[in-house]
């Protein structure tokens, strides 16, 4: 098998990098099986997600609920909400139907992609902060002026990972 565009989750999060692996192997050969395969990485991605943010999961543990509940926690914006709803239910359709169009499936895997490199490369950027930062903002001590050039930090550094990001795609 060739490089998987999903190598920078290996050693870190080796489930959800064989998954995104096998999605990449069938697109051509299954769309079917790649979007079941998306299906189940974005399952996976809000456990890791609920494990991360160290929050209950819902009394009706379904992937819909979970979504919602990570939106309303706001641990992810409404567009990946958004992709993770059309994963869901093009998935859905791929198991229970067993349709599936190649472009749904292209589409898909490269938007999960997409998010999932950003969201590593803000992951990085995050972690490179002083501790001394972090510590000051889970304890509320980042205010006025201090804040907003933390904040501004952090926004630049968003949008140095969504460059990445868009240039990859060309």
């Amino acid at each position: 098998m060739s490089i998987s565009s999903f190598s920078f989750l290996e050693t870190e999060f080796p489930i959800l990098f064989n998954i995104g692996q096998a999605a990449e192997f069938n697109l051509h050969q299954d769309p079917v099986t790649c979007l079941f395969k998306l299906r189940q990485f974005g399952k996976r991605l809000t456990e890791y997600l609920f494990e991360e943010h160290q929050l209950d999961f819902p009394y009706d543990n379904w992937l819909n609920n979970r979504i919602k509940s990570l939106e309303l926690e706001g641990v992810i914006p409404s567009q990946v909400k958004d992709l993770l709803n059309s994963i869901k239910h093009r998935g859905n359709i791929a198991v229970h139907q067993n349709k599936a169009s190649q472009k749904d499936a292209e589409v898909l895997l490269f938007d999960i992609f997409k998010i999932e490199f950003q969201y590593q490369s803000l992951k990085a950027k995050i972690d490179q902060l002083p501790h001394t930062v972090l510590a000051k903002a889970f304890r509320g001590e980042l205010v006025g002026q201090k804040m907003n050039e933390y904040v501004r930090e952090v926004e630049e550094l968003g949008m140095v990972a969504e460059n990445v990001v868009d240039n990859k795609s060309c």
